[in-house]
């Protein structure tokens, strides 16, 4: 592998530091991420890492771990669950990746951290909540 090239590490590091302007560098730009073009995924984005930042969180943890529904869906593929410094409130993300890059990068309901976390905050969904999503108004002149 060409550590060089390789965009993972970066992209979960932006992550990490909820830094959507390096998402908007290092994501492709003809990719679609969460079945979104990459401009309106990282809308969505934006939108949660300021739910953690209203609550207090400077930057996300990432804990290892797969989604964990007994079928279909994603079963096994691994992402990161991540939770904030100060607020414990969590979301999950499944990260599929090739050698060098992420393919598509998506939220997990049934997302299990390898190791148990405890003294986890509300969860924070990306768009609204599974039982309830909105689609905002700038998505449908899209």
């Amino acid at each position: 592998m060409n550590q060089q090239n390789n965009k993972k590490p970066y992209i979960l590091k932006a992550f990490r530091e909820m830094d959507i302007e390096m998402l908007k560098l290092l994501l492709n730009n003809d990719q679609e991420y969460e079945d979104f073009p990459k401009d309106v995924f990282l809308n969505f984005l934006d939108v949660l890492f300021k739910q953690f930042r209203e609550k207090g969180d400077t930057y996300l943890r990432a804990m290892p771990g797969c989604c964990s529904k007994s079928r279909g869906c994603n079963k096994g593929l691994g992402g990161y669950h991540f939770t904030g410094n100060k607020s414990h409130c969590y979301t999950p993300f499944i990260f599929e990746e090739d050698e060098n890059d992420f393919k598509d990068i998506y939220y997990c309901t049934y997302f299990t951290p390898q190791e148990g976390i405890q003294n986890l905050g509300e969860k924070i969904y990306f768009g609204s909540t599974d039982q309830d999503f909105d689609i905002p108004s700038w998505l449908e002149e899209i």
